[in-house]
């Protein structure tokens, strides 16, 4: 039960310090933690896998719920926040008992089959004086539930199929009416783009509604990380029909954007979500439009975070100002002037120079042990056997093991000795590239990398090599390095 308290001053929208909790306990008022021991089947971190009900009663009536599997901070299921509707609950100072129906939301990895799910949880757990001076009462009981549906379905979502059950840990806390005057409601919408993707992931994105004094100001869509991090936003019309309240919202937002089939289409969707302290978990329905077609319904689930101070958009001014400035004695980059990206002709002499120092004579031989596992001096022949990205094969790196920056590695080395044997083995690592070898890591490669990410690096250390070597190659072979990157479409 410590780690379940452990989190709770950072739910609470500033809630009065744990010291000055009421001596006498209101169960009409009151933040509830409950962990449902093996509410997941297994175990991870030594324990049960438990899901971690948050749900907020006062004046007599539930307010909201959700639920968050994780253990120590580490998702113990997925990382969706499921959605907890308490009504079914009765709670009084001796016992919290009663029913609980919740929806256990997939997130883009768990379950595989992305279905969302619903069981009714019975609760029956005492409540206790609290063994913790963070909490106005503990509980401790049992839960049962039945996980309905197709057995080996279940299993395959890594549920319980059938009847469940287990302890019933937790407490219960002080609790305030969260403000809803300068924040925004950062929200993950999961499967909002239509079309087809490897992962499941590529289909979500990032919505942000800023409010202010109750009302919607404004709306953004953005992308996110793995992490649920929001980065590059465009902002969008400000939201209609809101209604947001310390406990809800409710708005509709319209925007255009790209399908994941490379579809240009109109979306207009309504999100509804329930707030506990900084969380918020809910639904969004909605359509989308391709150009030329006709709408076509979506839906979805989302989860949140509530973060201080709204974003509002600022018109900008008129700024006729160039973007560049003058760099004091640049010379213009002549044609077939090479090398030319880190550093131009001009500055050999001194980069050999450099390289003659005691530390470059230590980056040079980190260098060449890096090409070949000793002196620089042959062609690596150490490769990784993978014929695919993201292959088990255990493949193990060491010093000289092939990646796609050997043959910017070799071309480095011509620039500094000028040898064109150099040059030439590094022509030779990008005819194994050609060829399908993948880097010492499977997923960068020449050929089918691993996903759009894993192409970028692949292609720029090609074009790198091709801009050191280029007075050694061949016209030809030169002329052939430059299509195959111009025509780039593995």
């Amino acid at each position: 039960m410590r780690m379940l308290w452990v989190i709770l001053p950072a739910l609470f929208l500033a809630a009065p310090a744990w010291a000055e909790a009421p001596a006498k306990f209101n169960p009409d008022t009151v933040f509830v933690a409950a962990a449902l021991e093996g509410f997941f089947p297994g175990e991870a971190r030594g324990a049960p896998r438990r899901l971690n009900c948050y749900m907020v009663r006062r004046d007599g009536k539930w307010i909201a719920g959700v639920g968050t599997a994780t253990y120590q901070g580490r998702a113990q299921y997925n990382t969706a926040l499921m959605i907890i509707d308490p009504e079914g609950l009765t709670l009084t100072a001796e016992r919290l008992a009663g029913e609980a129906r919740i929806t256990l939301v997939p997130d883009p990895w768990i379950p595989k089959d992305q279905k969302a799910r619903k069981v009714t949880v019975k609760i029956d757990a005492a409540v206790k004086p609290p063994n913790n001076p963070q909490s106005i009462a503990d509980l401790d009981g049992r839960w049962t539930a039945t996980f309905e549906g197709d057995p080996q379905e279940l299993r395959d979502a890594l549920l319980h199929a059938g009847e469940a059950g287990g302890r019933v840990s937790g407490g219960l806390g002080g609790t305030q009416v969260p403000s809803v005057a300068d924040v925004s409601f950062d929200l993950a919408v999961y499967g909002l783009l239509p079309g087809k993707a490897k992962e499941n992931f590529h289909s979500r994105r990032a919505i942000s509604i800023g409010v202010k004094d109750g009302r919607a100001v404004s709306a953004r869509y953005g992308m996110m990380d793995m992490r649920h991090n929001m980065f590059d936003w465009e902002t969008l019309d400000n939201p209609t029909d809101d209604r947001i309240t310390p406990d809800t919202i409710a708005v509709s937002i319209r925007f255009e954007t790209d399908t994941l089939d490379g579809e240009t289409a109109e979306f207009a969707i309504r999100l509804e979500g329930r707030r506990v302290a900084n969380w918020v978990a809910g639904t969004w329905q909605g359509t989308y439009k391709p150009t030329g077609g006709k709408p076509t319904p979506i839906s979805g689930y989302f989860r949140g975070d509530v973060r201080p101070k709204a974003f509002v958009a600022e018109r900008g001014e008129v700024d006729n100002r160039p973007w560049f400035v003058e760099v004091p004695n640049h010379r213009k980059v002549q044609p077939a002037e090479h090398p030319r990206l880190f550093f131009r002709k001009d500055d050999v002499p001194d980069l050999r120079r450099r390289a003659a120092t005691p530390e470059g004579q230590a980056i040079v031989k980190r260098l060449r042990q890096l090409l070949n596992g000793s002196d620089g001096e042959s062609m690596t022949r150490i490769f990784n056997p993978a014929t695919k990205a993201y292959e088990n094969n255990k493949f193990k790196a060491v010093p000289g093991a092939f990646s796609i920056s050997h043959a910017a590695g070799y071309g480095f080395l011509y620039q500094l000795t000028g040898d064109a044997k150099y040059a030439g083995f590094a022509r030779e690592c990008v005819e194994k590239s050609w060829a399908g070898q993948r880097s010492f890591d499977d997923r960068y490669s020449w050929v089918a990398p691993g996903g759009e990410l894993r192409a970028g690096p692949s292609i720029a250390w090609h074009a790198v090599a091709y801009d050191l070597c280029y007075d050694a190659w061949p016209d030809d072979f030169r002329r052939k390095v430059a299509l195959s990157i111009q025509n780039y479409s593995d």
